[in-house]
């Protein structure tokens, strides 16, 4: 997180984002069911097939993730009640699950997601 508080990880064989205090090393988890599937969703109703990279936005209200199983790419709203999807939901930003890349942006996708990120101004 932003604020160092929080540490944000895939659970490939799980299906799920989980959210780790950095602090107390408490784990708890903010999207996925821990069955694989392609459902968005929120919190629990939410569905990954593998979910392998993850990013944080700048200002640490959503997650991006690859959802390598599927060929998505997905945000994940992270908790700060300001969302109108609320609170850990998860949303495809593109990718059809299809495994071939295509137009328009719903449509799109590759045989294997892959999250690329940046930031500016050395501070990574």
């Amino acid at each position: 997180s932003p604020d160092g508080g929080a540490l944000f990880v895939t659970d490939y064989e799980n299906h799920m984002i989980r959210r780790v205090e950095v602090a107390t090393g408490a784990v708890t988890t903010i999207a996925g069911s821990g069955t694989w599937g392609s459902a968005d969703g929120v919190g629990d109703a939410a569905e990954f097939h593998g979910p392998r990279s993850i990013a944080i936005s700048r200002d640490g209200g959503a997650l991006f993730v690859a959802d390598q199983g599927h060929g998505k790419i997905r945000r994940v709203e992270v908790a700060t009640g300001t969302d109108w999807r609320g609170d850990h939901a998860v949303t495809t930003l593109a990718g059809s699950g299809e495994g071939l890349a295509r137009w328009p942006r719903s449509r799109a996708a590759a045989r294997m997601a892959t999250l690329m990120a940046w930031a500016t101004r050395r501070s990574l």
